[in-house]
């Protein structure tokens, strides 16, 4: 046998394990017939390991239950406005105003009509005209210009002037009719109510902070509620605080405003002129 490494001749005996000596070269060989036994009572080669099998996911956790569905929180509603403090006092306050109303249509039914009806007018006839329910022919001779005559315009404008402070509306009256016009002074708004019923006039000047049966307020509601009325510039002379035109008509209903004072009666007499174009 030769080495197959240095091709040396090897002539020594295998070891125990059954490996040869090289003496050329000094390798160790091993010979074939060791390598078959060594084959042969060799153990045969494991198996290849199974791949592992995957765990199954962990089931999927269950939903937590919706809670109960709670109860509907009721809607907070204000508490209602308190009431006003005497529901007496309003109740008499549209009670008075509506006895100065009926006043003031006694007043104006008592005014004697323009073309008075004459008495021999039969019953039925204010019912309309022609027919049983016409006026009949009557037997005073006809007018010959059957046109409507205007009303006698008056030479003067007329004002009526409400304050219940005697020494300034003296004053006022005077300077008022230093202007040309027509004043009727009144100390209380029955007295003017009763004066404007008599005759509707052009001005109306007053102290809104009168008070009495018929405190300035009131005197104005009942003028503007009026229809005849409503229409009647609405001037302010007053003691009471006013800021300015805007806060005389919002707050008090007034056409415009003078602030009692110095020279009050004269700028008085002055903004009434313009108004009135006089």
């Amino acid at each position: 046998m030769k080495c197959p490494k240095c091709s040396a001749p090897i002539t020594a005996k295998p070891d125990a394990q059954g490996y040869l000596i090289c003496a050329g070269c000094g390798a160790r060989l091993r010979s074939r017939a060791a390598a078959q036994a060594a084959t042969a009572g060799a153990a045969p080669p494991a198996a290849p390991a199974a791949p592992p099998v995957p765990a199954p996911p962990p089931p999927p956790k269950a939903a937590a239950p919706a809670p109960p569905p709670s109860a509907p929180t009721p809607l907070a509603f204000p508490a209602p406005a308190e009431a006003p403090a005497s529901l007496a006092q309003v109740f008499a306050e549209l009670r008075a105003v509506r006895q100065t109303q009926q006043e003031i249509l006694a007043l104006l039914r008592g005014r004697p009509a323009a073309s008075p009806v004459p008495a021999s007018l039969p019953p039925h006839a204010a019912h309309g005209f022609g027919g049983a329910t016409g006026f009949e022919a009557s037997a005073e001779e006809p007018d010959p210009d059957p046109r409507p005559r205007p009303a006698p315009a008056r030479s003067r404008r007329r004002v009526i002037l409400l304050d219940d402070d005697a020494a300034t509306r003296e004053a006022a009256k005077e300077s008022l009719r230093s202007r040309g016009l027509e004043v009727v002074a009144t100390e209380t708004g029955k007295q003017a109510i009763a004066a404007i019923g008599e005759s509707k006039p052009d001005a109306i000047v007053m102290e809104i902070g009168i008070e009495g049966d018929m405190p300035g307020r009131d005197f104005v509601n009942i003028v503007k509620a009026t229809m005849d009325w409503v229409d009647i510039p609405l001037v302010l002379f007053t003691r009471v605080p006013v800021a300015d035109e805007e806060e005389a008509r919002t707050l008090h209903g007034a056409d415009l405003y003078v602030q009692k004072g110095p020279g009050a009666e004269a700028a008085l007499a002055e903004r009434l002129a313009g108004v009135l174009g006089r």
